[in-house]
């Protein structure tokens, strides 16, 4: 049987609740997940890397990682606040957070005052790194699906083969709030994948073609079970 891996649900170590699963981390070259970035209860929420070999089972309401409470606080930070003016690394993806603090010696800037010249401090913007490994890219519950002309829908799981990690599925979430569905699309659908965005081989009508058969069927199969 496949792993569904569905962004939000619940992680649990062998031991007890591990947190929620928040991203997961592909490599695109293998089109397989490496990695978990998991929301961790051992360290008070801040994210944590976990490999794909740590994965028990999976499905749409929890995961469950093979390692204990006591193994998973020992993982890497997905996240890590990058000091002003040292350089991002390759392989690692920074966004700006507001500073607290100026760094000293930093953002000292001269201004005109009713007295001459005075100094004001302006705060440096420190970063925060994503943590990816070299070459990996990151996917999330609300990354971009695009067919070859034009938006599709959003990710909403990702279906992997249990021995590889390999993708055998992309769950995509089309639709508004009041009218939204979701439809399988085979691994083959998919030309490419870059960070929080999906590009596939297929045209918007040849993608609605396929949810609309998998419509029907879902249909059929409700009509069989009354």
């Amino acid at each position: 049987m496949d792993t569904d891996f569905r962004v939000g649900a619940d992680v649990a170590c062998s031991d007890g609740p591990a947190g929620k699963l928040r991203q997961l981390v592909v490599d695109p070259a293998a089109d397989s997940v490496t990695h978990l970035v998991v929301e961790s209860q051992q360290h008070f929420g801040i994210p944590v890397l976990v490999p794909r070999d740590k994965v028990a089972r999976a499905d749409q309401d929890q995961v469950t990682l093979s390692c204990t409470q006591a193994e998973l606080q020992q993982m890497d930070p997905f996240e890590r606040v990058m000091t002003p003016g040292a350089q991002i690394q390759p392989g690692i993806v920074g966004t700006a957070a507001p500073s607290l603090f100026p760094a000293p010696g930093l953002g000292i800037t001269p201004m005109e005052g009713p007295a001459g010249p005075v100094s004001a401090s302006a705060p440096m913007m420190p970063m925060m790194e994503e943590v990816v490994p070299q070459g990996e890219v990151v996917i999330g519950h609300d990354s971009l699906v695009q067919a070859s002309d034009g938006d599709v829908g959003r990710v909403e799981d990702l279906v992997t083969d249990p021995g590889t990690g390999r993708l055998t599925h992309l769950v995509v979430r089309s639709g508004h709030l009041w009218a939204k569905h979701t439809f399988h699309l085979p691994a083959t659908a998919v030309a490419s994948v870059e960070e929080d965005r999906v590009h596939l081989r297929l045209t918007q009508a040849e993608v609605e073609s396929v949810a609309r058969e998998q419509q029907a069927t879902d249909d059929d199969r409700a009509d069989d079970r009354r």
